[in-house]
């Protein structure tokens, strides 16, 4: 479900993944000891991060490239520092853009697994059974929606275009310059969702 046109959202900006020790580095003599990446963040963010998450994060990054490369997502084989970064853990995506790496194929594997898309639907209300989210409702072309799931993944982005919100959540928007590709249509639907 997409109150968007097209699937993809921001994330077709994105030009490429973090993972380490993936096949990609492993065939270009790339080895980064996962201690050092955990250390190195942890030091940036003067220890305030749970250094558990970042290991976990660390260790199942090279098993994401793999699952996404067997998705039929393509990556350009460059991998490097992104730009003066500290390790060389940045997989670009295949034109440097997850529009073309990304998308395309994950849409496309969407498609020969029966997925049924609804775009420019509108996530509005979830269901809820014996204390979990047991679906959600929407609204759009198709009318009022009712979608009983299983799980429900929020992958809504943030409040940006929200100036109302940002002035709730405690951003100064009249000080605050939202440049992002995208922020306009970044309302912190799935945030408040995830409230309620």
């Amino acid at each position: 479900v997409d109150k968007n046109n097209q699937v993809g959202g921001n994330a077709s900006f994105v030009e490429g993944m973090f993972a380490v020790n993936s096949s990609l580095q492993r065939e270009q003599g790339i080895e980064i000891q996962p201690a050092d990446i955990v250390e190195a963040e942890l030091t940036r963010g003067q220890h305030r991060q749970n250094g558990d998450l970042w290991l976990d994060l660390v260790n199942k990054s090279a098993d994401n490239i793999s699952w996404c490369i067997e998705q039929g997502v393509t990556y350009s084989g460059t991998v490097d520092d992104y730009y003066g970064g500290l390790f060389p853990t940045f997989h670009w995506f295949k034109d440097n853009k997850a529009a073309v790496g990304y998308v395309e194929p994950m849409k496309n594997r969407l498609d020969e697994l029966g997925v049924q898309l609804h775009l420019k639907t509108t996530v509005n209300g979830l269901m809820m059974k014996d204390g979990k989210v047991a679906g959600a409702y929407a609204s759009g072309d198709e009318g009022t929606l009712q979608y009983n799931a299983k799980a429900v993944v929020f992958a809504t982005g943030g409040f940006g275009g929200n100036k109302d919100m940002m002035d709730e959540m405690g951003v100064l928007s009249h000080k605050f310059c939202s440049c992002h590709i995208g922020a306009e249509n970044s309302h912190g639907d799935g945030i408040r969702l995830a409230v309620w």
